[in-house]
């Protein structure tokens, strides 16, 4: 129970904490990270956007350390950016094994915003390829493409709504199989310099149980180019962990 219980008041102690010692800045940078929903937003023309982070997974008895989490995004032209990501490296330890470092697959992504920066929906596709240069305990072995829709509205200065559906072909028990992706995110301003959000998600592999998430966290402008974040979440069904949480920092600039 302990083991449980501390992250969780760790995590608490420590937003609380940040929230005291920032100044107050406008919203100005809009990240992909730290929910599951994919913003429709792209970055500014010639600018560079890293997003990075930590994340920790307990799926009893097994658990996960991921880090850094990385995205990189590009802005080739008003409504096109391009993008890389990688997750990283994976601390896994299972139940009477010891705990052991694992290489993440590498991904390149686009994303094309079709609507203007100022459209009441904003609506974007990205497109992903992931290539298996990970250890053999993570990757599919395969090149794996994705197509993910994302749009947005606000309803008012406070709350706005997130929705992504897309679909991977991947690799799953040697067989290639499609993995369904969903997901809803209702954003709420909470200040001028701190947001949150309420997100559910799910997976949807073929021929597999469908895993569904609830998550929520918060975001935190230090500069109107850099934030940092943090959220936890709990799986909605046995196949689901039951527990993540993580957070992370993001930042713009122009080289």
């Amino acid at each position: 129970m302990k083991e449980a219980v501390m992250p969780r008041m760790l995590f608490a102690c420590l937003i609380f904490i940040i929230c005291g010692f920032i100044p107050s800045y406008g919203q100005e940078i809009i990240t992909a990270r730290p929910d599951f929903t994919e913003s429709p937003v792209t970055v500014p023309v010639g600018s560079i956007q890293i997003e990075t982070g930590a994340e920790y997974t307990r799926d009893n008895p097994a658990s996960e350390l991921s880090c850094p989490n990385a995205l990189v995004r590009m802005g080739l032209f008003e409504k096109l950016e391009c993008r890389i990501g990688f997750t990283g490296w994976t601390r896994l330890k299972e139940e009477s094994r010891a705990s052991r470092f694992y290489l993440n697959d590498i991904a390149v992504e686009t994303k094309f915003r079709f609507t203007p920066s100022d459209a009441a929906i904003p609506i974007a596709t990205v497109l992903l390829a992931s290539f298996p240069t990970g250890d053999s305990k993570l990757t599919s072995g395969t090149i794996d493409i994705g197509l993910k829709l994302a749009g947005s509205a606000d309803f008012n200065d406070t709350f706005s709504l997130g929705a992504n559906i897309g679909m991977i072909r991947t690799s799953i028990d040697d067989e290639r199989r499609l993995w369904g992706l969903a997901s809803v995110s209702l954003g709420i301003g909470l200040g001028e310099r701190l947001d949150g959000f309420l997100e559910m998600y799910a997976e949807m592999p073929q021929k597999q149980s469908w895993q569904p998430m609830l998550d929520g966290g918060l975001t935190i402008l230090m500069t109107q180019v850099f934030q940092i974040d943090m959220y936890a979440g709990c799986g909605l069904n046995a196949h689901t962990p039951q527990f993540v949480m993580g957070a992370g920092c993001s930042f713009r600039f122009h080289p």
